[in-house]
């Protein structure tokens, strides 16, 4: 991914968010089912904040970083104009975040995986993070579930947007769990291009 596509994103992204609303609801309907108010939790991917700003009565404390610096400052604005105090946001790479092992109760990464060169070697990495018994919600865009969802897909590719792998229910999760991962919840979200709600365990 280029952090040039994504701070020029940055301006325009809760507009283009905002057309699949009714799947981010149902998605934040399913992320809070999963949370409780004494965890840490870790967002990856953040863009301009709008999950840990959700969720920000719903755990702790909330860590959430991106790899570009213009969503970072949208984010960081909205924290201070609704005066959130728990959430901590960061420019970081998502290939080597700076934190201890162990860390983290929660950790999401919402529809960043098909984007990513490397996401073997992100799950890899992001496993250390999470605490023994803790979670990591990885909901993802699923390019490969339709013949339409592949057309909407190679129309996104040839505008510029940055899609790597097209994963259908199937094999995002064989995927996952060939990483280390062993599942514990999945759930189909409809949209124009649906999202698997996938949660996994250390194994």
């Amino acid at each position: 991914m280029e952090t040039n596509y994504w701070d020029k994103k940055a301006p325009d992204y809760d507009t283009h968010r905002k057309k699949s609303e009714n799947a981010y609801s149902k998605l934040m309907e399913l992320i809070k089912g999963e949370c409780s108010k004494s965890q840490t939790f870790l967002d990856i991917g953040t863009g301009t904040g709008e999950i840990p700003i959700a969720l920000s009565n719903s755990v702790k404390e909330i860590t959430a970083i991106d790899f570009s610096q213009e969503m970072i400052n949208i984010a960081k604005l909205k924290r201070e104009k609704l005066d959130i105090n728990n959430i901590t946001f960061q420019v970081q790479d998502c290939y080597n975040p700076s934190f201890n092992d162990k860390t983290f109760d929660i950790i999401t990464v919402i529809n960043l995986l098909h984007l990513l060169d490397k996401p073997e070697q992100f799950l890899n990495s992001v496993k250390g993070l999470l605490e023994d018994n803790g979670k990591l919600i990885i909901p993802t865009f699923l390019h490969n579930h339709s013949i339409l969802t592949k057309m909407f897909s190679r129309v996104a590719k040839l505008k510029g947007h940055p899609i790597v792998t097209r994963f259908d229910s199937k094999s995002i999760i064989e995927f996952i769990t060939k990483c280390g991962y062993s599942l514990d919840k999945s759930v189909f979200i409809k949209g124009a291009i649906p999202i698997l709600f996938v949660v996994v365990s250390k194994k």
